[in-house]
C-alpha cells in the first residue's frame, strides 16, 4: 500500500471529483462554476501513471497554497516551465517520500546486501511507482548516493552513461567510453559490477547490478544494459 492516499488528500485540498477522460494531454486540473476542483485523467493509461497525474494536479493546489497564488476561474494564475519542475518534485515526495525511502535503503544497505533490481522492483510496488519512475527518485534522493548507468546495445543513438539530478558533484571517475568497453565485456560473465565514482574529491567504488532491458522508444526497439547502484553515506562497502 502506498503511504500516501492521494484521494484523501486530493479531497482534503478542495478536489470533489477525480474521473478519467478520453484525451491525449495526460490530465489537467479543473475548477468549476463554485470554485471546487476537479481532476481529470488519461483513460486506459497505466495505474502507476495515473497515480502520477492525480499526485502532479495536487501539487498545483499545494503549491498555489504556498505562494498565496488564486486557482479561481477569475484569477491570474499562470503555469510555466520552472513550476512544472516544481509541481513534479512535490508529486516525487506525495509518491515516494524522501524519509520512508531512504529509511528502507539504509536498514537494507546496513544488513549487508548489496544494490540490486530486486529491491529497486520490490521499492516500486512498496510505493506503486513505475521501475523507471523509482530509478529517478533515488537519484534525487541527496541522502543517497545513488547512481544509474546505462550501455546502449543497439537501438539508441546516445547513451546516458550516468545520471545524477541532486549530487551535482558525483561524476565517474574513469572515462566513460572506459567504463562502457568495461561493463560490457564483464557482462558475459556476471552482472555485478563496481564503479569508480569522484565525489567532493574523494573517490567512491559504488556497487551496482546489471540488467540486460529491451524497450520500444520513439524511434525504434532499443536493448541497454542498465546498471543501478548506490553508495549511503556513514557505511563502508
Amino acid at each position: 500500500m502506498s503511504p500516501i492516499d492521494l484521494h484523501l488528500l486530493a479531497e482534503l485540498k478542495g478536489v470533489v471529483d477525480i474521473a478519467p477522460r478520453e484525451m491525449k494531454a495526460d490530465g489537467y486540473l479543473g475548477v468549476r462554476e463554485d470554485g471546487a476542483f476537479v481532476i481529470r485523467h488519461r483513460a486506459g493509461a497505466r495505474q502507476t501513471r495515473t497515480r502520477f497525474t492525480i499526485a502532479h494536479e495536487i501539487a498545483h493546489i499545494l503549491l498555489a497554497e504556498v505562494e498565496g497564488q488564486s486557482l479561481n476561474r477569475d484569477g491570474n494564475y499562470r503555469r510555466d516551465a520552472s513550476e512544472e519542475m516544481a509541481v513534479n518534485r512535490i508529486a516525487a515526495e506525495l509518491l515516494i517520500p524522501e524519509l520512508i525511502v531512504s529509511r528502507e535503503i539504509r536498514r537494507d544497505f546496513g544488513e549487508g546486501r548489496l544494490p540490486r533490481w530486486s529491491f529497486v522492483f520490490h521499492l516500486a510496488k512498496r510505493f506503486n511507482v513505475s521501475c523507471t519512475a523509482m530509478v529517478l527518485r533515488l537519484l534525487e534522493l541527496p541522502s543517497i548516493n545513488a547512481i544509474s548507468f546505462r550501455v546502449s546495445i543497439e537501438g539508441l543513438g546516445q547513451h546516458n552513461p550516468f545520471c545524477s539530478t541532486e549530487n551535482k558533484w558525483m561524476r565517474l571517475a574513469n572515462g566513460v567510453d572506459y567504463e562502457m568497453d568495461r561493463v560490457w565485456r564483464e557482462s558475459r560473465r556476471t552482472n555485478k559490477h563496481q564503479l569508480a565514482i569522484a565525489l567532493d574529491g574523494q573517490e567512491l567504488t559504488v556497487d551496482c547490478e546489471g540488467e540486460l532491458r529491451e524497450f520500444a522508444t520513439r524511434l525504434g526497439d532499443a536493448k541497454v544494459y542498465w546498471l543501478v547502484g548506490w553508495h549511503v553515506p556513514g557505511f563502508s562497502g
